[in-house]
């Protein structure tokens, strides 16, 4: 990895990382196999489709982004530990770039302060709580990271993962945005590429087309086009439905190596009780990660 660091303003520290290629090639690899996994491939059994195969169907920024969200946290605590990095607070991931992969991060460091006649106090160690709905929304992310994707022939509706091709011009008809082969999920919160985007697609069923008007959000990447209005033209491709699994032993034997789904939910507890103090700030990958050509997917799958 190549690691950068900038001192900031603050008693902060701007951590740059980039992963080289040969190490993004195989997180790649891994990515796709999940994908092969989670996804029906025609003419190949699931888990069983070549990743030359995925990167065709779903494109390789898709992949690439998939292998990003799988490197960031690593990268991140390996830079820590070779620059000898002491954070104050867990470090937050302002920026990730597809090419090559690269992660900006704003990292806090302890407070220069006088201590004085510190040893004459003392503070007991606290562990963390984590809240029980924390947990369930980690195993509710267990359950969806673990669904199986069947092609249905109908109408899609919310809740469905849809691949789509599409196409976003401006108001005066100049093209900012086309894709192929976008993988997306249906969400009503979702505002990407725009509110509204995810109700447009209900009803579409696969070769259809539809072209509508939405307003773009105010955080919107081309900052000159934000709030503007914009045309979308949506070709569907294929729909999917989303099947949970269980939340029991079943579910737990298939994530890891556990024998029941209690050791599933007391590991996941613990793991969050570690990220509390561990982990950078993970909210922001998606929306900063970016493919360096204008043909950017959407990193969501199906």
């Amino acid at each position: 990895m190549k690691i950068t660091t900038e001192p900031l303003e603050n008693r902060q520290l701007r951590l740059t990382i980039e992963v080289d290629e040969e190490r993004t090639q195989q997180a790649m690899r891994q990515a796709a196999r999940q994908i092969a996994q989670q996804v029906n491939v025609p003419g190949y059994r699931k888990g069983k489709a070549p990743y030359e195969v995925v990167v065709q169907r779903f494109g390789e920024d898709t992949v690439r982004r998939e292998a990003a969200e799988k490197l960031f946290e690593a990268a991140y605590k390996e830079a820590v530990k070779q620059e000898g990095i002491e954070p104050y607070a867990p470090g937050t991931l302002d920026e990730a770039e597809l090419r090559p992969v690269t992660f900006t991060f704003t990292v806090p460091l302890p407070p220069t302060v006088d201590l004085g006649h510190y040893r004459d106090y003392r503070l007991e160690a606290r562990q963390a709580q984590v809240p029980e709905e924390e947990v369930h929304q980690a195993l509710e992310q267990i359950r969806e990271q673990n669904a199986i994707l069947e092609l249905v022939d109908r109408a899609a509706a919310l809740g469905d993962g849809v691949v789509i091709d599409l196409v976003g011009r401006t108001a005066a008809g100049a093209e900012f945005f086309k894709g192929d082969a976008i993988r997306i999920l249906l969400d009503a919160a979702s505002t990407d590429p725009a509110p509204g985007f995810a109700e447009a697609l209900v009803g579409m069923k696969a070769g259809e087309e539809r072209t509508f008007t939405l307003t773009l959000p105010a955080d919107f990447a081309r900052e000159e086009l934000r709030g503007q209005e914009a045309g979308f033209t949506v070709k569907m491709n294929e729909v999917y439905e989303s099947i949970l699994p269980a939340l029991d032993d079943d579910l737990a034997r298939t994530v890891g190596s556990f024998d029941s789904f209690e050791e599933l939910e007391t590991q996941a507890r613990a793991q969050l009780q570690q990220a509390a103090q561990e982990k950078p700030t993970r909210s922001t990958l998606s929306r900063s990660c970016k493919p360096s050509s204008s043909r950017r997917k959407s990193n969501t799958r199906p």
